[in-house]
């Protein structure tokens, strides 16, 4: 199954960096065949980058909306 990396940005804030994760795991729950590996915090860069496994990038596009 492909893996996708998805870079999002938010402030520097343990409350946001729990929204984001929470989020991704709500994208999986969405999408079929979607699931969520790991979610990396850039405090620095206010960056989240989050892991997915999904069957393509539509399905993944998909259950992210």
């Amino acid at each position: 199954m492909p893996r996708f990396l998805v870079e999002s940005y938010l402030a520097a804030s343990p409350k946001a960096f729990d929204d984001a994760c929470e989020r991704a795991r709500l994208t999986a729950e969405a999408g079929r065949g979607v699931r969520h590996i790991d979610t990396t915090y850039l405090p620095g860069d206010e960056t989240v980058l989050h892991l997915f496994d999904a069957p393509s990038a539509e399905a993944l596009d998909k259950a992210g909306r």
